[in-house]
């Protein structure tokens, strides 16, 4: 599929986003954190997704319950 890149490229951020930070006092802190991370990464994406309707479309099916 893909977004397998996609989603490496997430992982990637939100390892170093958290990477500096071993302990986070509440679990509000590490999820404003990780807010923050994706934020970032939204701003750097700017071109649409390939074949998006396809992707979409093959989650819907594999993740019915959740789309």
């Amino acid at each position: 599929m893909y977004t397998t890149n996609i989603i490496e490229s997430v992982n990637s951020k939100f390892r170093k986003a958290t990477a500096g930070r071993r302990v986070f006092p509440t679990e509000e802190s590490l999820l404003k954190c990780l807010y923050m991370a994706a934020m970032e990464l939204e701003r750097k994406w700017r071109r649409p997704i390939k074949d998006w309707p396809s992707i979409y479309a093959q989650l819907s099916i594999l993740f019915e319950d959740r789309l």
